[in-house]
């Protein structure tokens, strides 16, 4: 019970989160930084597997909510 009540604790301390607007967050995802394929374990290997080549522009929607993604 102890780490439920520091748990729930620890969350009041936390600021909330911001809300944005679409614009907005498209421009913090653009601007963000990004892991190199080396790191993340893509290759010509997994990109042939895809039937992609490195550096091809791809979209990527969840499987779960993304059904009507174009």
């Amino acid at each position: 019970m102890s780490r439920v009540l520091a748990y729930l604790e620890n969350k009041k301390a936390q600021p909330p989160p911001i809300l944005l607007e679409g614009q907005d967050a498209a421009n913090r995802i653009i601007r963000s930084g990004h892991e190199s394929p080396s790191i993340i374990g893509f290759n010509s290997i997994e990109a042939e597997r895809l039937r992609l080549k490195q550096g091809d522009e791809v979209q990527v929607a969840p499987e779960d909510t993304g059904k009507f993604f174009y």
